[in-house]
């Protein structure tokens, strides 16, 4: 593709950075800026921006009840903690109105779980040459290395796609503990998504967008946002820059082992190289770190109960094994020990009968035929 609609993507990638600065409640505005309870906020200098702050371990154990109340439904992990953390600064700095980034990935497949999608178009075009080359430039050299991804590939060309990864490709899930009776009473045929499009990395990047991760990210962000009084807009899914960005030859998204790369193009001369075609590097709590280090015995509380057990979802000693092959360094992937803690932290809130004493008095008793 040529320099000039590259830079005409990127004016409107800048356009939208631009308006995506956060923006306060005007002045006149204020006195009518009490949400929730919380009293008006002076509206922050235009140069002004938000303070940073350190989102600490302490605050995934300390928000787990509260974030899961506000949700009401399972959530993400750590991520969502520091998200909520953010909202809350920025409500009391004086910023109402917040941009998010989401889309931007999901329309230039950013994400490297998008590139086996990209090999597979390729293999089932018998591009070779092609394909040798976007293996090679991902480090896909060796046999046993190839071997892995021509089951990535396939999975990507199935109708069910690649459920139960994470974006960095590795496994999230453990179906292997749920019990027996639990796993023949929710057994079903996985869900086969609509696929549009000609070509597995189109179908993927609108299966990203439409039904496993957008929705499912937005409605954590929009109920941590509204939950203080706060507006989050996600610039890039506008639908004429996704309808652009769906437009693009493959090339265009996922070129040499590099993703986006029409935008890196965009910014040829602009950049050092250095930073350019540096690869992604996801802004994440360092969860699994912590699970296995400092926030190791919490975890080991929440999991480990009675109450969890009895539900007969999970099997204890496979459950209580995996946790255990976790701590000891085997895996990377934590989400399946927050999936487990989560989903206790939601069943006692939204399943289990209410203490009682749990349960406000009524300030206004209602009369019967009143």
């Amino acid at each position: 593709m040529s320099s000039r609609p590259a830079r005409s993507l990127l004016a409107t990638v800048v356009m939208l950075g631009l308006i995506a600065t956060p923006i306060a409640i005007a002045p006149a505005e204020r006195k009518r800026s009490k949400v929730g309870g919380r009293p008006p906020v002076d509206s922050p200098s235009p140069t002004s921006s938000i303070k940073p702050s350190a989102c600490k371990s302490s605050t995934i154990a300390e928000t787990v009840d509260r974030f899961s109340a506000n949700q009401q439904e399972p959530y993400a992990g750590a991520p969502i903690s520091a998200y909520a953390q953010c909202f809350e600064l920025a409500r009391e700095q004086g910023f109402i109105v917040m941009m998010d980034g989401s889309g931007i990935d999901e329309g230039l497949a950013g994400y490297d779980r998008f590139r086996p999608a990209r090999w597979a178009d390729l293999l089932r075009a018998a591009d070779w040459r092609a394909l040798d080359g976007e293996l090679q430039a991902a480090g896909v050299a060796t046999p046993s290395a190839r071997s892995r991804a021509l089951v990535q590939m396939h999975a990507a060309a199935e109708l069910y796609g690649d459920v139960g990864q994470g974006q960095d490709l590795t496994r999230s899930v453990r179906p292997d503990c749920l019990t027996a009776d639990f796993a023949a009473s929710a057994g079903g045929p996985l869900p086969e998504f609509e696929r549009p499009f000609a070509d597995c990395l189109r179908n993927l990047m609108y299966r990203e967008l439409r039904y496993t991760k957008l929705p499912r990210a937005l409605r954590f962000r929009d109920r941590l946002s509204m939950a203080v009084g706060t507006e989050l807009r996600p610039a890039f899914l506008d639908h004429r820059l996704l309808a652009y960005e769906f437009a693009l030859p493959p090339d265009d998204l996922i070129c040499l082992g590099v993703s986006k790369a029409i935008l890196r193009r965009a910014v040829s001369g602009l950049l050092p190289d250095a930073l350019r075609i540096a690869s992604k590097r996801s802004v994440q709590t360092p969860q699994r770190e912590w699970f296995r280090g400092v926030l190791q015995p919490w975890v080991r509380e929440r999991v480990d109960t009675p109450s969890f057990w009895n539900r007969g979802w999970v099997d204890k000693p496979r459950a209580l094994g995996a946790m255990e092959s976790f701590f000891r360094g085997e895996g990377d992937n934590s989400f399946f020990l927050w999936q487990w803690i989560n989903l206790e932290t939601w069943a006692q809130q939204l399943i289990d009968p209410p203490a009682v004493a749990d349960v406000p008095p009524r300030a206004d008793p209602v009369r019967v035929g009143a």
